[in-house]
């Protein structure tokens, strides 16, 4: 064919090179909260890569924990040829993901959204919430023929949406909550021990920090 005509030109151009899918982390690295956990996840997903062979690159995307710089994360990741999404990492981030009808890569949620919602396709959730966690301890506790119990909370918001997941569940099943303890810095824990060894319950349930 002559060189000027269209169909040899055509003939002629390089092929697009296709991109090589990547791992992106959406993690809240620069959120104060949450930036001790994220560099867990972080540090958990570098080592796991680390025994793969033929491993995928690794992208990390920082974020705070608002639900704009959390998206405007996730859809730059994905325009950049993300083949899997790891995060987000906080509820309200779930939850804005799930609802934004823009999930364009296989994604894997490390939360739950705040509430129920339907999951879009190529978003999966993995995430043990506080609440489900109270439920699971309130259904072993009723397994094991437990019946009453005594809750325990400290007074942070946390400690309270814990201890109103256990008893949610715990009435639901028949049990019952002869007492409720609150404990701030400036409780005694000894006036707290004593109380406790004077009740007849079958079980504490403990709502608080480690540290506590």
């Amino acid at each position: 064919k002559a060189a000027g005509d269209p169909a040899s030109a055509a003939s002629a151009a390089p092929l697009p090179v296709a991109r090589r899918h990547f791992v992106a982390l959406l993690l809240p690295l620069d959120a104060p909260d949450f930036a001790p956990p994220a560099e867990a996840v972080l540090a958990g997903c570098k080592a796991a890569l680390a025994v793969v062979e033929d491993k995928p690159s690794l992208e990390v995307v920082r974020t705070d924990a608002s639900s704009a710089h959390i998206m405007a994360g996730y859809e730059a990741a994905a325009a950049r040829g993300a083949g899997v999404i790891v995060g987000p990492m906080t509820r309200n981030g779930v939850t804005a993901l799930a609802a934004s009808g823009r999930v364009r890569s296989l994604t894997l949620a490390l939360n739950a959204p705040e509430q129920l919602v339907a999951m879009p396709e190529k978003l999966y959730v993995f995430g043990l919430s506080i609440d489900a966690e109270a439920r699971q301890v309130a259904r072993s506790a009723y397994a094991d023929h437990l019946r009453d119990a005594v809750v325990v909370q400290s007074v942070s918001a946390l400690s309270k949406r814990a201890s109103r997941a256990f008893a949610e569940e715990w009435f639901a099943l028949g049990g019952r909550i002869s007492d409720t303890a609150e404990f701030d810095p400036q409780t005694d824990p000894r006036r707290l021990h004593q109380k406790l060894a004077k009740s007849a319950a079958d079980l504490v349930f403990l709502a608080a920090d480690p540290d506590q």
